[in-house]
């Protein structure tokens, strides 16, 4: 089985997206206010939801998370 590139992109961006979140969690809350913190961590949130069901979607594991990929990308 190969992987296509793109495969590898959302491999990547998801990772990079968790890697912000853990990032933005740890944050004080001296630098940032905590609803801001909140706020941001939830966009991060959605992008590594986001990022994952494409991954699912393009390796062609399952389309059950088509449906609420869009009301993530809608919501955020």
């Amino acid at each position: 089985m190969t992987i296509d590139i793109i495969v590898i992109f959302d491999i990547l961006s998801t990772l990079s997206f968790a890697f912000a979140l853990l990032i933005t969690y740890r944050f004080e809350i001296k630098i940032i206010n905590r609803s801001s913190k909140f706020f941001l961590c939830a966009c991060m949130g959605v992008y590594v939801f986001v990022g994952f069901t494409n991954i699912l979607e393009h390796t062609q594991i399952t389309g059950f998370f088509d449906k609420y990929e869009e009301y993530a990308e809608l919501l955020f």
